[in-house]
């Protein structure tokens, strides 16, 4: 080897050297920063959850509320519905029942009433 070519190698093992040199110095600069990142997104994530929590737990609550609420208007609601279903039943009975005696008393009024309706509903749907 020639002088040139060890002062070559030599040089570009300095150059490494210094390389390292300077990659160990921003590492050792980097990491107490990396540390912090670090501990401060910890601490941002935690205050987070802890921020949450309650705030679940209030839209829960007023989940239960609604559906509490709703549940005790329904329930008053399908009572009724279910006892205007009987009157409706009763008093339908109660018309047929009528009806019923109406023809059996009057058979041929209501032949010949229901004749009349017949022809007038005839001639207005024409």
């Amino acid at each position: 080897m020639t002088t040139t070519g060890l002062r070559s190698g030599n040089t570009t093992s300095t150059l490494a050297g210094r390389a390292h040199e300077t990659v160990d110095k921003v590492a050792a600069q980097a990491a107490p920063a990396l540390h912090r990142a670090a501990s401060a997104a910890h601490e941002t994530v935690d205050k987070a959850a802890g921020q949450v929590a309650p705030a679940v737990q209030r839209v829960r609550s007023a989940a239960h509320e609604t559906i509490d609420r709703v549940a005790d208007t329904a329930v008053p609601v399908a009572e009724w519905a279910s006892q205007s279903g009987q009157k409706i039943a009763t008093r339908s009975n109660e018309l047929t029942a009528a009806c019923s005696g109406y023809v059996k008393a009057r058979p041929l009024t209501s032949v010949a009433g229901a004749l009349a309706i017949g022809y007038l509903a005839g001639r207005i749907l024409r």
